[in-house]
């Protein structure tokens, strides 16, 4: 688009501000964008690439800066682009990205009438009004779908849309029947590949049993170079990185990183301008940031650990400072890893504090300080994170990793085992992703063994024997480096029943 920039001179006057607006949305001036391509939706209502350019620039604006207004504004404008014509596919896809937002749990978005966007936030609207704002967009999302497919029957990514919007509702069913569909569409050499989607509807569906053998049976079959032979854009390594979540859940380690691996190979083939060797190096850092998610959930082997982190910071200091200011996004993951683990080192936690110069987040910090006996600190720390202070945020490196295992770890070291049960009372599947790498699957039985270990403390037996049968119940089929978690639940179980468990 620069190049076109560059020597547009001689083109129309309509086609120099498609280029000139593009050139402003490429280069992230999103305000610019959006006025050119007004001034040409101004001159001719009918201009459908002014329509989608002017979306797009909104779409993309308002995620850029979570503004839920510009995201109303493209949501508006793919609807106008489809009904100028119909077979304006990215309309679709982009238009059906938005409404699946809307309709996805836990999310930020929810949906108003027809095609007007808003934030939910703290003081908002009750559950039952956000519930039915839900389910509306995802009706929607799935009406959209259906009609690309309908009117693009042969367009592999109409049915992939139609898949993710299937799921999004909650129609697994209906979800694995698009994949048999989408089959018809691919050769024999990319079959294997379906397997991923096929086993994310089987997860999202709570047959995390099933969607584990899937992806076993799959994983050596899939080839990375299928990943540009379906053209799906980046999007199906979601669906791949589900697969590490259900091996995860039931401790197959090696598995998981196998996964991590092929989708680090797929992600790897992507298109893309830019230097190879930046480009590898940002491949390895998307890697090890998953790696040390995985290590650091499983508690296990803190040398495979610390392997992962001793890499990624040398990454880290040899690329820019914005590089460094962002390592936590990166190797935040391990560092965290390392303290909750059975070293317990804080050392990558103080090795971020100086390659941000911020402060370790007040969660993390109050675990230190309980640890080194310090609990008047440890005290005031974890009060000021369970307020989540906002004169604080400006002087904290930011952990984007759930933070109630490590107040929980905190509470526990205090011997405040009340506020162990209350932190980690929502802690659990119900609120977890099924969608991409959610390290909270593979975590679940360490923190169910801490919340059984603190209702014991509480003489809550009956409910602590829960929590521990629920460990051998995931991990007792586990690999072997999981095995002291799964020998510490059916202690406890021992403790508690005078009988051991096997698992």
């Amino acid at each position: 688009i620069r190049r076109a920039a560059r020597t547009s001179e001689r083109l129309p006057p309509r086609d120099r501000q498609l280029i000139a607006g593009y050139r402003a949305f490429v280069d992230g001036d999103y305000d610019t964008g959006l006025s050119l391509y007004a001034q040409l939706i101004g001159r001719d209502s009918t201009d459908v690439e002014a329509w989608y350019g002017w979306a797009d620039a909104a779409f993309h604006g308002g995620y850029a800066r979570m503004q839920p207004l510009l995201l109303s504004r493209s949501l508006k404008g793919f609807r106008e682009v489809i009904r100028l014509d119909s077979t304006f596919a990215l309309a679709y896809e982009h238009a059906g990205a938005l409404l699946g937002d809307a309709g996805q749990k836990n999310g930020w978005l929810r949906l108003v009438g027809t095609d007007s966007l808003v934030a939910i936030g703290p003081g908002g609207p009750d559950s039952t009004v956000i519930g039915g704002a839900r389910r509306q967009g995802q009706r929607q999302a799935v009406a959209l779908a259906q009609a690309w497919t309908r009117i693009q029957p042969n367009t592999p990514r109409a049915h992939y849309h139609l898949y993710k919007a299937f799921l999004g509702s909650g129609r697994v069913n209906e979800a694995r029947q698009t994949v048999a569909q989408l089959r018809t569409l691919f050769p024999d050499s990319t079959q294997p590949f379906f397997g991923f989607l096929d086993a994310r509807a089987q997860f999202v569906g709570g047959d995390i049993a099933g969607s584990a053998r899937t992806v076993r049976s799959v994983l050596p079959r899939v080839k990375p170079e299928t990943f540009r032979e379906i053209e799906f854009a980046p999007e199906p390594i979601y669906e791949v990185m589900t697969g590490v979540d259900a091996l995860g859940y039931f401790g197959d380690v090696d598995g998981a990183t196998e996964v991590i691996r092929l989708a680090r190979a797929m992600y790897g083939l992507r298109v893309e301008e830019r230097d190879s060797v930046e480009k590898a190096r940002s491949d390895e850092i998307w890697e090890l940031s998953r790696l040390g998610l995985l290590f650091g959930a499983t508690g296990s082997r803190p040398d495979r650990l610390r392997s992962v982190w001793n890499r990624g910071v040398s990454l880290m200091k040899s690329g820019t400072d914005k590089d460094r200011k962002g390592s936590p996004e990166v190797i935040g993951s391990a560092a965290i890893g390392l303290l909750l683990g059975p070293s317990a080192d804080p050392s990558g936690v103080e090795e971020i504090d100086r390659l941000t110069e911020r402060q370790s987040p007040a969660s993390v910090r109050a675990l230190i300080a309980a640890r080194a006996g310090d609990s008047s600190a440890a005290r005031q720390l974890l009060s000021r994170a369970s307020e989540s202070k906002t004169d604080t945020a400006a002087t904290e490196w930011h952990y984007g990793g759930d933070q109630r295992p490590i107040m929980a770890e905190a509470y526990f070291e205090l011997g405040q085992f009340d506020q162990v049960v209350a932190v980690l009372s929502e802690f659990g599947p119900e609120a977890f992703m099924t969608r991409g790498f959610d390290s909270r699957w593979v975590l679940l039985p360490r923190v169910r063994l801490l919340r059984g270990q603190a209702l014991e403390q509480l003489g809550r037996a009956e409910e602590a024997a829960v929590e521990f049968r629920a460990v051998v119940a995931q991990w007792g089929g586990a690999d072997l480096e999981l095995r002291p978690v799964v020998q510490e639940a059916q202690r406890g179980l021992a403790r508690l029943t005078g009988v051991g468990e096997r698992g």
